[in-house]
């Protein structure tokens, strides 16, 4: 954005609340063949909460920056993942409950020391992945809402 003299002073894109600024090409280019693509495939591919947590900021991120031209024309795969984040039912928040029993979820090991180290970690990890996927899919709602105005009503 610099080089196209796109930056204020502040570092800042001005963009308009609801209409898409035009971009300049290379830019929409690498977010709409680059950027946007790899985020919808890691929602679609990956396991690890904690990454979908930093794509979802990421996310947030663009549009408070960039405005709603970053989202132009994927809004509805943008929405669909959405909606199954806050269902909890993306590929991350079930892909371990797949196929699972009860008596499936405690694993006996042979040496019971080292199952009381590792719920030890576990323990002190303490974070709970579903709620932060909640958080930034909802910060994302209201990034994306603040962005486009009145044209996201349909998606809301």
């Amino acid at each position: 954005m610099r080089p196209h003299g796109l930056i204020n002073t502040d570092e800042k894109y001005d963009w308009v609340k609801g209409q898409p600024s035009p971009l300049p090409d290379s830019v929409q280019e690498f977010l709409s063949t680059i950027v946007l693509p790899y985020y919808l495939r890691i929602f679609e591919q990956e396991e690890d909460k904690s990454v979908i947590e930093r794509v979802l900021e990421n996310m947030r991120e663009l549009s408070e920056d960039l405005g709603p031209a970053v989202y132009e024309g994927k809004m509805e795969r943008i929405i669909k993942y959405i909606i199954q984040f806050l269902d909890k039912k993306a590929f991350c928040q079930t892909r371990m409950m797949e196929g699972e029993k009860d008596e499936d979820l405690e694993d006996v090991d042979e040496n019971p020391e080292d199952d009381d180290e590792e719920e030890d970690e576990e323990e002190d990890d303490g974070i709970d992945h579903d709620e932060l996927i909640f958080g930034n899919t909802s910060d994302l709602i209201i990034a994306l809402a603040r962005a486009m105005g009145n044209s996201f009503a349909p998606y809301f």
